[in-house]
């Protein structure tokens, strides 16, 4: 299974979402209320990926970029990156 499935999988998963308990936000990295995992984590990337990590301070709430309804800064934005390169660099060791 390739390891962007393996990510979206686990961290969707209703036993991390329920492990964590009151912690939810800490595991989206601060990321506000209606975050989707696969839908709004895959764009982050494909948005890095065509316009550059420098970016990422433009795209909260756009909604050329899908987050019309999502207030973000690009630091949260960063810190989401950090966590989804985390999980990788994880899956690796």
């Amino acid at each position: 299974m390739p390891k962007l499935q393996t990510y979206f999988e686990t961290l969707s998963s209703p036993e991390v979402v329920e492990g964590v308990g009151g912690n939810e936000k800490q595991l989206m990295g601060q990321m506000p209320d209606g975050w989707d995992v696969k839908k709004n984590d895959k764009q982050l990337l494909k948005i890095i990926s065509s316009e550059g990590i420098e970016y990422l301070d433009q795209v909260g709430g756009k909604k050329e970029h899908g987050f019309e309804d999502l207030a973000f800064t690009g630091e949260q934005a960063f810190s989401r990156i950090e966590q989804i390169c985390e999980f990788f660099k994880d899956q690796s060791n």
